[in-house]
């Protein structure tokens, strides 16, 4: 296939580290259609512990939601579970409410490791005083169909696993014949042009996003590297004549939801804040992202009529 300008932005996918079991029997946390899964497997948890042949430990099991990874992505989740679990589920099923329990687990000695300290000693007393326990510097040997096996062999009956640790590269990625860095990442110049065997720039490739790193100048796999770099490419491909610069990214801090309508800001700057204004601060930012006039009016509809009435628990 003939192309005048090709550019690379294939994503990257969720990495297992090569623990038997994860791809057949977690859930991942990607895209929509992931989200609406997890929603959905919470509700069978909740019908399934509700049948009157079940034992009490067999409802623990059931209804026990694991989330494997402590960072942003995994703490989020969990947050999420727990709101809609708390919120919205239990009011349906209220005799299984005492059943519930939800687990972070953690290779690393503390969550959040890329946020302040502070505010990862937030997160935790949060989620301490919410009933979600943390199990970090725990490592997960295997994942059974209804249980986590644990490095020391400890095994720990589960409803729902969610593997939300870091990314890998995609198997297209790894087929190409062009130098990568350690994360196997594409190479690129400053200017985002895909380098060939000789490190030289290819001339009309372009390699963005959690798939590459430009060469030298090492960037963490977040959306909004990838939203500056996009806007940085946009720009120099409708400019063909004039010749720019490389690319700078501009760090706008980082945002995490801990539940209860309190959240994480970590500024670049001295400024740190945790607690409701850092939620207000979490949703403005989202909210502002959002493509169109008729998104920015919908979404806070949305939000309006979730707390106004509750999460939606049909099937869709």
């Amino acid at each position: 296939m003939k192309y005048d300008k090709l550019v690379i932005a294939c994503g990257a996918l969720t990495n297992t580290f090569g623990t038997p079991g994860v791809t057949e029997n977690a859930f991942f946390l990607k895209e929509i259609g992931h989200a609406r899964k997890i929603r959905d497997r919470i509700l069978d948890c909740f019908e399934l512990a509700s049948e009157p042949n079940m034992t009490d430990d067999e409802k623990r099991a059931v209804l026990h939601f694991a989330v494997v990874g402590g960072g942003p992505t995994g703490i989020e989740l969990s947050a999420e579970i727990h709101d809609f679990v708390r919120g919205d589920v239990a009011r349906l099923y209220p005799k299984l409410k005492p059943f519930v329990k939800i687990t972070v687990y953690d290779v690393a000695k503390k969550i959040l490791g890329s946020f302040d300290d502070k505010l990862g000693e937030y997160a935790t007393k949060k989620f301490q005083r919410d009933g979600t326990e943390i199990a970090t510097d725990t490592k997960i040997k295997e994942v059974q169909k209804d249980r986590l096996v644990l490095h020391d062999g400890t095994e720990i009956p589960v409803g729902l696993v969610v593997w939300a640790t870091g990314n890998t590269a995609n198997p297209f990625i790894k087929s190409l014949p062009f130098p990568k860095d350690k994360a196997q990442r594409l190479l690129t110049s400053g200017t985002l042009h895909l380098l060939n065997e000789e490190r030289h720039p290819i001339e009309d490739v372009f390699a963005l996003g959690d798939c590459a790193s430009i060469d030298h100048y090492n960037l963490p796999q977040t959306a909004q590297v990838a939203e500056q770099q996009a806007k940085y490419l946009a720009k120099e491909l409708n400019s063909p004549t004039k010749q720019p610069g490389p690319f700078v990214y501009h760090h706008k801090g980082a945002l995490a939801y801990v539940g209860d309508w309190r959240g994480l800001f970590d500024s670049p700057t001295s400024f740190k804040e945790s607690g409701l204004l850092a939620w207000i601060i979490w949703r403005t930012a989202y909210l502002t992202q959002t493509v169109s006039w008729k998104n920015k009016i919908l979404i806070p509809s949305y939000w309006f009529l979730t707390w106004a009435f509750g999460r939606d628990t049909s099937r869709f």
